[in-house]
């Protein structure tokens, strides 16, 4: 058959997906696009490199999810509190929301900015704006404070996503005590990336760092308080836990398949991520490069489950 006829077909039958996903059965329904997608992923890949007609099957996939693009794993109501400046931590935060929200009104007649859209908006191309505007607040007050960038792999020059996939956060001190600041978090909450199955399809990067905090109580505590609040106090444990989701986020499906590692553990400690943001070291010093970033050929074995064990 012809690679074009080839997929025609397959994208209706991935059209069909498109037609029956919906709020209450998208669980089910992602499960069996997936396994579809990989199914058929060999006759995508040849001589080493992916046929051009996959990236347009891609496509495809990329529709169905973004119709459950807007539902969050992780239900947690954001605080936006009043402008407070006697306590500085939520005078920053309250500072940033409202920069977020209006923001997202730049292109609407409403003058009256609505709190809740916090509780709805996505906020997924908004951690660079934020994390710069904390930073000049804190700056303005002499509060010392950093910008936290989390690149792939902990390599901004890997380009493990072609340029993408990076985040920024901040790092206060305020009152002899560091907080992690990240008023965008709840972007990594949503039902499109946070199903483990996602891993193992050729071309993409599986999933984001919220499912993997969602796997510990500890981790679903930490993102709780860190979407609610938009802080935290920054302990060590914090620290890891932020930052090993990350990490695990890298990964994509042929790590699984090549180490049988479905722990969803790193063994990366806090000495470690202190050397990978200041850029003395990285992720791909420890790990194969092929196992980061986007999954550039098909998995072997094609009904490999990701579930944790």
């Amino acid at each position: 058959m012809d690679i074009w006829d080839k997929y025609e077909l397959d994208a209706e039958v991935i059209d069909k997906y498109y037609n029956e996903i919906n709020s209450k059965n998208y669980v089910n329904v992602l499960e069996e696009l997936y396994k579809f997608i990989k199914s058929i992923s060999d006759e995508y890949y040849e001589n080493g490199e992916i046929l051009e007609h996959y990236y347009f099957l891609k496509n495809h996939l990329i529709s169905v999810e973004k119709k459950v693009q807007d539902i969050r794993k992780l239900n947690v109501k954001v605080k936006y509190n009043d402008l407070n400046k006697d306590n500085f931590m939520e005078y920053i935060i309250f500072k940033a929301r409202r920069l977020l929200l209006k923001s997202k009104y730049l292109f609407s007649s409403n003058n009256d900015i609505d709190e809740e859209l916090l509780n709805i908006i996505n906020l997924s191309n908004d951690c660079h704006m934020c994390s710069q505007y904390i930073k000049k607040i804190c700056d303005d007050n002499n509060i010392e404070s950093y910008i936290l960038p989390i690149y792939p792999g902990y390599c901004k020059d890997a380009m493990l996503y072609d340029g993408n996939g990076y985040h920024f956060a901040n790092v206060i001190k305020y009152n002899n005590k560091y907080y992690l600041v990240d008023t965008t978090y709840s972007q990594f909450f949503y039902a499109n990336r946070c199903n483990l199955n996602r891993l193992g399809i050729m071309g993409t990067g599986g999933c984001s760092a919220g499912v993997f905090m969602l796997m510990s109580d500890e981790g679903k505590s930490i993102a709780k308080k860190i979407i609610q609040d938009g802080y935290i106090e920054l302990t060590e444990d914090v620290f890891k836990k932020y930052l090993d989701a990350f990490t695990i986020s890298f990964r994509n499906g042929l790590y699984y398949e090549d180490t049988n590692d479905f722990s969803y553990k790193v063994n990366y400690n806090i000495d470690n991520y202190v050397k990978f943001l200041k850029g003395e070291d990285n992720q791909l010093n420890y790990e194969n490069k092929e196992w980061l970033g986007y999954q550039n050929k098909p998995l072997r074995y094609k009904e490999l489950s990701f579930k944790k064990r």
